[in-house]
């Protein structure tokens, strides 16, 4: 009955070795190995933040806008920082002439999202006795992803004052329940 005990005690380490020995086999290729492969595949959403809306912008010429520089007046420059567009001009003389300036501006959605209920609105931040009038248009209130749009602002102005003049067009859209903003800011000094 010995013989029998101890066989049967024998052949029940049998698993437990083997398990031991592919642990340390396992173990010890892995600390040796430096590429692990995973078969599968992920989804990376994109993840919208804050209230920026971000548009893929092109320059030509130097300039986001397009659109003649009225007589009587000198193009300075025109940046992009952040969501904001900011574009600048020198009067030449004071007269008492009305002058248009009309600016478009072309955008593309960079968003791999609807973009919807879009707006644009104007406010006179300085110099409103020199402003006769001002407007904001947008070509497209809904995009899809990657599609195209333009928004155009209009301002007809005097110079019969010398004072600063400085509007500010804010469009928005909503972006995946989150309302985005840019901005678009004339300054004749």
């Amino acid at each position: 009955m010995d013989r029998r005990r101890k066989r049967n005690v024998k052949r029940n380490y049998i698993p437990y070795l083997i398990a031991i020995i592919f642990l340390t086999m396992s173990v010890g290729y892995s600390i040796f190995t430096e590429t692990l492969n995973i078969n599968g595949s992920a989804v990376a959403h994109y993840v919208i933040a804050g209230n920026v809306l971000k548009l893929g912008l092109t320059q030509t010429g130097g300039r986001y806008s397009t659109g003649a520089t009225p007589a009587n007046f000198n193009f300075v420059n025109e940046t992009l920082s952040g969501n904001t567009i900011t574009i600048n001009y020198t009067r030449k003389s004071k007269l008492s002439t009305n002058y248009t300036f009309t600016l478009v501006t072309p955008f593309k959605s960079v968003y791999p999202y609807n973009m919807t209920a879009g707006a644009i609105s104007t406010a006179i931040v300085s110099g409103s006795l020199n402003i006769v009038s001002r407007s904001a248009t947008m070509t497209k209130t809904a995009l899809i992803p990657q599609e195209s749009g333009s928004f155009t602002v209009n301002l007809t102005t005097s110079t019969k004052n010398t004072a600063v003049i400085n509007i500010k067009a804010t469009m928005r859209y909503t972006v995946e329940g989150i309302i985005q903003y840019f901005y678009y800011v004339i300054n004749i000094a």
